[in-house]
C-alpha cells in the first residue's frame, strides 16, 4: 500500500474567522482618525502524518470538501505591514505540529491575512496596505 501524500491527510475542512482590530489613533490637521486591521484566518488541518511529513516546510496544495483549493505554506512566517504608529502584520503563518501516537502526527496550520485601512473623521477611509492576494476576496 503506498504512503498518503501530505495532501492526502487533509481533514477537508477549513476553518475561517474574519474580524476588525484597531491599531493606532491619528491625528492629521486637527482631526481623528482610526487606523484599523481588516484581518481574514484560515486553519488547515492534516491528520496522521508520519514525523518526516509532520517536519516538512514546503507547501502543500489542497482542495477543501467544497471543491475549493488552497496552497497552503506548512513554514512559519510573518511578514511586516507597519505604518507610521500602525503596528500591523500583512500576513502571518503559524504551525502547531502535535504528536497524536508515537508513529503519528496533526499538524494545524493557521494563516492571517490583513488590509490595513485608515478612517477619517470625515467618513472616508483610505487604504494603507492591501491584504496577500489569498485573502482579499474575504475582506471588505
Amino acid at each position: 500500500m503506498a504512503t498518503p501524500t501530505i495532501a492526502d491527510l487533509f481533514d477537508g475542512k477549513v476553518v475561517q474567522r474574519e474580524y476588525s482590530s484597531p491599531c493606532t489613533v491619528e491625528w492629521i490637521v486637527a482631526a481623528r482618525t482610526v487606523v484599523v486591521s481588516l484581518t481574514v484566518e484560515q486553519s488547515f488541518t492534516f491528520v496522521g502524518l508520519d514525523e518526516t511529513q509532520a517536519m516538512s516546510t514546503a507547501d502543500v496544495s489542497v482542495t477543501d470538501v467544497g471543491g475549493t483549493q488552497y496552497t497552503v505554506p506548512f513554514k512559519q512566517s510573518f511578514t511586516d505591514g507597519s505604518q507610521g504608529y500602525a503596528i500591523a502584520p500583512k500576513e502571518q503563518v503559524e504551525i502547531q505540529r502535535e504528536r497524536m501516537s508515537p508513529h503519528m502526527w496533526r499538524v494545524t496550520v493557521t494563516r492571517r491575512g490583513s488590509r490595513l485601512v485608515r478612517y477619517l473623521a470625515d467618513g472616508t477611509s483610505s487604504l494603507i496596505f492591501e491584504a496577500p492576494s489569498w485573502a482579499t476576496g474575504y475582506l471588505p
